[in-house]
């Protein structure tokens, strides 16, 4: 027990990291299985704690895919997708607006207001 996992992703703590580095994090630990809800709460903490303007879009559909990917539904990240989207929706892309409602859509399942947001 005194020696990490070697599969073992660099970050385990996500408080703190922003950008590249912290997309990169939640994209391999997405892959390993050992990953709490814990973990994934935080992540959705960090990456909720960022200005939209300060995350590009690009970076909050790979979030979103890598939530999407182990099926961990988040009320800040969608809250946090539905801000996004409401403030930057000019400047996102086809791909990165479908991921964003993707997860959005996924996560707030049976919450009134959702599917009229999505619309």
């Amino acid at each position: 027990f005194q020696k990490p996992p070697r599969c073992m992703p660099p970050c385990v703590d996500v408080n703190g990291l922003r950008g590249d580095v912290l997309v990169r994090a939640l994209r391999r630990a997405a892959i390993h299985p050992w990953r709490d809800a814990h973990f994934w709460r935080e992540a959705a903490r960090s990456v909720s704690s960022e200005p939209p303007e300060l995350l590009a879009g690009r970076h909050l559909a790979q979030i979103c895919l890598a939530f999407r990917r182990i099926d961990f539904p988040s009320q800040v990240l969608s809250q946090y997708c539905q801000r996004y989207v409401g403030e930057r929706r000019q400047a996102l892309n086809t791909f990165e607006l479908a991921a964003a409602l993707n997860y959005f859509s996924s996560a707030s399942a049976g919450i009134p207001g959702a599917e009229d947001f999505v619309r």
